[in-house]
C-alpha cells in the first residue's frame, strides 16, 4: 500500500492522507482526497501524474488555483504548449541560471507565457492562465545533455 499526502507548506505539515491501493494510482486517490479539504484561496501544487483536466477542474470548482507539472501525459495541451513556447522563446521573459559542482555543469533557462489565446487546448483546463517552460543544458565531461 502506498499513501498520498497533502502538504501545507506554510504550516511544514501534513494535513491529510489517503491510501493507494495495490490496483489504483493517484489518479483515482487524488479527486476523492480533494473533496475531503477545504482548498479554496490556496495554490494547489501537483505532480505530472494528476496532469488531468477532470483533477484541475476540481481544483478550480473548489476555490483554488493550481500548478502542475505539464508532460507527455497530456498530449494535446502538451504539444500545443511546446511548440507554442518554443517559437515564441526569444520574445518570452526569461530567468537563468548557473549551476556549478560534482563534476558537471547545469544551465537553467525559465521562461513564462501569459499569452494562451491561439492554444486550443487551453478550453478544456479550467483555469489555465500561464506556461512556464525550463530548458535544461547539463555539461560533463561527455558533452552536453538537453533534458
Amino acid at each position: 500500500m502506498r499513501t498520498l499526502s497533502v502538504w501545507v507548506a506554510d504550516a511544514h505539515l501534513s494535513f491529510g492522507q489517503a491510501q493507494i491501493g495495490t490496483k489504483t494510482n493517484e489518479k483515482t486517490a487524488i479527486p476523492a482526497l480533494l473533496t475531503t479539504l477545504d482548498v479554496a484561496g490556496s495554490e494547489v501544487t501537483l505532480d505530472a501524474i494528476a496532469c488531468q483536466s477532470g483533477i484541475v477542474g476540481q481544483v478550480v470548482a473548489n476555490g483554488a488555483d493550481y500548478v502542475i507539472a505539464l508532460k507527455k501525459n497530456a498530449k494535446t495541451l502538451y504539444e500545443q504548449a511546446s511548440e507554442h513556447l518554443r517559437a515564441r522563446a526569444a520574445y518570452l521573459p526569461a530567468w537563468r541560471s548557473l549551476e556549478k559542482g560534482h563534476g558537471r555543469g547545469v544551465r537553467r533557462t525559465v521562461r513564462i507565457c501569459q499569452d494562451l489565446a491561439l492554444l486550443e487546448a487551453c478550453a478544456d483546463w479550467p483555469g489555465l492562465r500561464t506556461l512556464v517552460l525550463v530548458e535544461t543544458e547539463r555539461h560533463t565531461s561527455k558533452g552536453i545533455t538537453h533534458v
